[in-house]
Formats: structure tokens, C-alpha cells, sequence
């Protein structure tokens, strides 16, 4: 799947394990490919808007998880 960032900031990184030092932050008009199989995570800093699409079978939506993670009120998610 491929996420391009639209507005805002956004953040991803890859792993079995949410860790914020393993992800890169990506702004407006990043294209980020995602393989296939991986675990990953993200988030969004802010008000921010992604397009997520994909080539073939797109089976699982995302599920957004608001969390507090160091104090702060992000949403976030793990797939």
C-alpha cells in the first residue's frame, strides 16, 4: 500500500513494536511504499490529512487508536 501526505505532519515507522525513535516524520506532498506483510505504525502530529491506496486487494481498513503515548494525546495506529 502507499500513503502520500496531503497536509500536516505525519509519522511512520516499521516493526512489531510502536517505538517513536524508529520512525521518520513526513510532510506535505511525501510518498511513503509500504510493503507487504510488514508490520508498521503511524501517526499524525496535528491536523493531518493522508490518501491511502494501493494496487490489489485492500482487505483491512485502519483502525485509529487515540492513545496517550509520553504524555501527549495522539492518534495512532499498528497494522
Amino acid at each position: 500500500e502507499y500513503v502520500t501526505v496531503l497536509s500536516g505532519s505525519f509519522h511512520f515507522g516499521a516493526g512489531e513494536e510502536y517505538d517513536e525513535a524508529k520512525a521518520e516524520t513526513y510532510s506535505r506532498g511525501s510518498f511513503i511504499a509500504m510493503p507487504s506483510g510488514h508490520a508498521m505504525f503511524a501517526w499524525a502530529e496535528g491536523e493531518t490529512e493522508i490518501q491511502v491506496h494501493g494496487v490489489g486487494h485492500f482487505w483491512a481498513l485502519l483502525t485509529l487508536i487515540p492513545k496517550m503515548i509520553q504524555g501527549k494525546n495522539k492518534t495512532s495506529w499498528m497494522c
